[in-house]
C-alpha cells in the first residue's frame, strides 16, 4: 500500500505519525523519539523522494516504531520514531539518539531536550592558548558580566574555536555557543 499525493500533502502539511500499513497512528498518549541515522530532509516539491523514503522506512520498522512526517523551515522531515508510555524512558532514548527534542502525543508539542549555552574562554594571542574563564545560561548573565548589550555581543559569538582571532571581545575574549542536553539532570 502506497500513500496517495493528497494524503501525503495533508500528511505533510498537519504532520503526521505513521503505521508500517502507512495510516496514521491511533495512539492519543506517550512520546514519540527519533531514531538516530533514521532523519532524511526533502523540499516539498521532492514528493517522489519523500514517497520513496517513507516505503524505504515501512520496510525497516520494528515492533514500537513508525514513520515520522513534518515540515519545518521550509523542509519535509522523516523518520522513525520509537513510542514511548513513560516522559522518563523518552527523554532517555532521546539523549541517547542525540535528538533536540521529543513529541507529546497528548498535547501535541515538542519537548526540548537541549538548551543553548555560552562558554566565555580568554584567549592568550602570544601563546596562541585558550582558558576556560565561565558558562552561561542566560544572555542577562552574560550581557551583565561582559558589560554589553546583547545586540553587540552577539556578533561576537562563535560557533567553535576554529579561528579565535575574528571574533576576539575586547581582544581577549572568546564566546563560544554550545547546545548542551539538560533534560537529563532535571528530570531523570
Amino acid at each position: 500500500m502506497m500513500i496517495n499525493n493528497d494524503d501525503l500533502k495533508r500528511y505533510i502539511i498537519s504532520g503526521a505519525t505513521l503505521t508500517a500499513d502507512l495510516q496514521p497512528v491511533k495512539i492519543k498518549t506517550g512520546f514519540m523519539v527519533s531514531k538516530i541515522g533514521y532523519e532524511k530532509t526533502h523540499k516539498p516539491s521532492d514528493i517522489d523522494g519523500i514517497k520513496a523514503d517513507i516505503l524505504t522506512y515501512k520496510h525497516l520498522l520494528k515492533r514500537g516504531e513508525f514513520i515520522g512526517l513534518w515540515f519545518f523551515e521550509g523542509k519535509v522531515y522523516i523518520d522513525i520514531s520509537r513510542h514511548y508510555k513513560h516522559k522518563r524512558d523518552a527523554i532517555k532514548s532521546g539523549i541517547k539518539n542525540k535528538q533536540y527534542s521529543i513529541y507529546n502525543l497528548a498535547n501535541g508539542e515538542e519537548i526540548p531536550l537541549t538548551k543553548k549555552t555560552y562558554i566565555l574562554y580568554q584567549y592568550n594571542g602570544i601563546k596562541n592558548d585558550i582558558k576556560y574563564i565561565k558558562e552561561y545560561t542566560t544572555r542577562e548573565e552574560m550581557t551583565r558580566d561582559l558589560k554589553m548589550n546583547y545586540h553587540t555581543l552577539s556578533q561576537y559569538i562563535i560557533n567553535s574555536i576554529d579561528d579565535p582571532i575574528k571574533s576576539l571581545i575586547n581582544n581577549k575574549y572568546l564566546l563560544i555557543s554550545n547546545e548542551v542536553y539538560y533534560r537529563e539532570l532535571e528530570e531523570i
